[in-house]
């Protein structure tokens, strides 16, 4: 949980949230590859761009060494 605070034409402090998963499968002992997915509320968008649709997700891949 957190809080978005934008000053562009108007000074605006909205909160937001998110909930990440990640799943990482090991190749060898140190390598692995990672895959990450994010949902987030942005109740900043509504009153920026008047969009109806606060929740917004995102995923990467990635390659991870542990050392």
């Amino acid at each position: 949980m957190g809080f978005i605070k934008r000053k562009d034409e108007v000074d605006l402090l909205e909160y937001s949230f998110a909930l990440n998963g990640s799943i990482r499968y090991f190749l060898v002992k140190n390598w692995a590859i990672e895959v990450n997915y994010r949902w987030i509320k942005r109740s900043d968008l509504t009153e920026l761009y008047d969009e109806g649709f606060l929740m917004k997700s995102n995923m990467y891949t990635g390659l991870v060494y542990v050392w």
